[in-house]
């Protein structure tokens, strides 16, 4: 009931900060996400939490604990769709623009297309962040330039391609 369900809460806060278990910890969120509303708050002086977005790219671990397994429900897999893809080094600011000095300044042949296969696609780069932890803003990671280029035996492959007629 309200009349109980503030201290419910802190009892539910508190008991998240000690435990261990994932089922406890996860019963434990879910209780707390169905019984705090703060849908009649309205501004970043009033609801803080809100406004806040934490467990980013430039962090080992999600400092809200955010933990997902698709696998576990229906829900979870429901849940799961919100989450993102997040470069370190960004895409559209840094890689992309990286890629195509390097292409007008050297032979295509010089450029090591796997580096960049591997920042655009690959978890090298990419990192799996829940929504509320997705920083939107700039990154300021760069592209590692001794690894942009094609040095020592990797230059050296043949990298022609036969082509071939259209009939």
């Amino acid at each position: 009931t309200d009349r109980h369900a503030d201290a419910l809460v802190e009892a539910a806060k508190g008991l998240l900060s000690d435990e261990k278990s994932f089922k406890k910890r996860k019963v434990l969120i879910d209780l707390l996400q169905n019984l705090e509303d703060t849908s009649d708050l309205e501004s970043r002086d009033e609801d803080a939490d809100w406004f806040n977005g934490t467990g980013s790219f430039d962090q080992k671990l999600c400092q809200s604990l955010h933990s997902i397994n698709p696998y576990g429900s229906r829900e979870s897999r429901i849940v799961f769709s919100t989450w993102n893809l997040d470069h370190r080094i960004e895409k559209k600011r840094t890689i992309i623009p990286s890629l195509l000095e390097a292409l007008q300044n050297h032979k295509t042949t010089d450029i090591n297309l796997i580096y960049f296969y591997q920042m655009l696609f690959t978890r090298e780069n990419l990192k799996l962040v829940h929504i509320a932890c997705h920083k939107k803003g700039a990154h300021n990671l760069l592209c590692d330039t001794r690894k942009m280029f094609r040095t020592g035996k990797n230059a050296k492959q043949d990298t022609t391609v036969k082509k071939k007629r259209l009939i």
